[in-house]
């Protein structure tokens, strides 16, 4: 049925709708208030989300919604329809316990037998599993709730981190629909020049809207680094040959004059403020620095950090100490700790002799630049945060392990730095004394190859 009011053409007057008894909603994230604007001109319909995926018979998932939850940020994906079914994952394909994350797969009748004429992708995507048949990955992430019903957490593949947090682009998408001037919504990440993740978000409204508006609505709804950094507004979002959202084409689109929308630039009014926007510029790969910019707002990391300061004291010749950066993190802070009289002049810095203090090494002391770096790098909030460097190495050698470990043991026993440990009030101490470090060694030469694979 189409309506259209002669006074105002293009807005829906609900008076002229039909009594509607079935509201059938799907996708990935319903926004929360979706429901409750359709009982606001449907009072007596029943609203139920619908959810899957086209592999899986397209709908295979179902919830009835009754009430929305305050602390909700989008409608649950809900219960298994009839003869379908629902598992929650994890990396091992072993069920996940209520509560923990994993990956969705689906099962039943519904499930299609794979991709025509394409034998990697389906192997790729549907699986024979050994306690619940053939099943299919949706790529699709959640949890089992205590309720018995699925939480949808966003997809495997729309997932990225901003500034250090793990942001899902469909969680941003839903939010903005509740804004009653959007019809639709997609945000999509890119790459910028320092390889950081950019949100971009392509909005068509019932009528104009300007990106400052919808900033300001954001900010009132999600944390800051949620707030898509380029909005556009588009008439209609494009899609491909099957249906689904045309990104590529969005990105295509010229977004150049968003770059300054909702931010002011305070101009430096000092030499060394001057000194520091060239400096944050060069090692940020950025443009346009403002003297009220954070450094970590920015995209910086504990591994720029370094950069950072390394070109300060080169340029100001300062020393410029690590826990003095991360409380002062804007160039208005960090130049009135920079003041004149502080900087050393080159032409009469002198190489510092450095002696060991053999009477004080096991005392308690500062963790350098570089250690402190790698300290806060172990913090989720940083772009590069929570991540660690191993190696594996499989040797095919003779060597005698037992002198390996007696050299490797005066090793540590001779360099102190290999005893230090580091204390929960960030500091560091050299240990006197440690347990005797003990390579581990496993005679697996009698066993079969089952049973070597077994132990790895």
């Amino acid at each position: 049925m189409r309506t259209e009011n002669k006074s105002n053409a293009g807005v829906i007057n609900y008076d002229e709708l039909p009594e509607l008894r079935l509201v059938l909603l799907s996708g990935d994230w319903i926004p929360v208030h979706l429901p409750e604007r359709i009982k606001d001109h449907f009072v007596e319909s029943e609203v139920i989300s619908l959810g899957g995926a086209t592999e899986a018979s397209i709908w295979s998932i179902y919830y009835p919604i009754k009430t929305v939850k305050a602390e909700w940020t989008s409608i649950p994906y809900g219960y298994p329809l009839s003869n379908q079914t629902y598992y929650v994952l994890n990396y091992e394909n072993d069920p996940c316990p209520i509560g923990v994350k994993g990956e969705f797969y689906v099962g039943g009748k519904g499930v299609a037998e794979g991709y025509l004429n394409d034998k990697e992708k389906t192997e790729a995507s549907f699986i024979d599993h050994p306690d619940f048949g053939r099943i299919y990955r949706t790529g699709d992430m959640g949890v089992l709730t205590q309720e018995g019903y699925i939480e949808f957490l966003g997809r495997k593949d729309h997932q990225i981190k901003v500034r250090g947090y793990r942001v899902e682009l469909g969680e941003i998408e839903s939010v903005i629909l509740e804004h009653r001037q959007v019809r639709n919504a997609v945000v999509i990440n890119q790459k910028d020049a320092r390889n950081q993740d950019v949100l971009y978000a392509f909005v068509a409204g019932h009528q104009s809207l300007p990106p400052t508006d919808l900033k300001e609505f954001l900010s009132l709804k999600v944390p800051e680094y949620m707030i898509p950094s380029y909005i556009v507004q588009i008439e209609e979002v494009p899609l491909t040959s099957n249906g689904k959202v045309d990104r590529k084409k969005l990105l295509a689109l010229d977004v150049t004059d968003q770059a300054s929308i909702g931010r002011k630039i305070k101009v430096p009014r000092t030499e060394i403020e001057r000194d520091l926007v060239d400096i944050w510029k060069s090692v940020l790969k950025t443009d346009e620095i403002s003297i009220d910019d954070n450094f970590f707002e920015l995209g910086g990391n504990s591994i720029l950090i370094i950069n950072l300061i390394t070109a300060i004291e080169d340029r100001l010749f300062i020393k410029l100490d690590f826990k003095n950066f991360i409380s002062n993190s804007t160039i208005e802070k960090l130049a009135k700790v920079i003041s004149v009289s502080e900087r050393k002049s080159k032409t009469n810095s002198n190489v510092m002799e450095i002696q060991a203090d053999i009477k004080n090494k096991n005392t308690e002391f500062d963790l350098t630049n570089v250690q402190m770096a790698y300290l806060m790098g172990r913090d989720k909030q940083f772009e590069l945060g929570g991540t660690s460097t191993h190696a594996y190495l499989e040797i095919e050698t003779e060597l005698n392990i037992e002198k390996l470990n007696k050299s490797l043991q005066k090793v540590i026993d001779y360099r102190d730095i290999l005893r230090a440990v580091v204390l929960p009030n960030g500091r560091q101490k050299i240990l006197q004394q440690v347990p005797q470090y003990e390579i581990s060694v496993q005679d697996i030469s009698q066993l079969s190859d089952i049973e070597r694979e077994r132990r790895k």
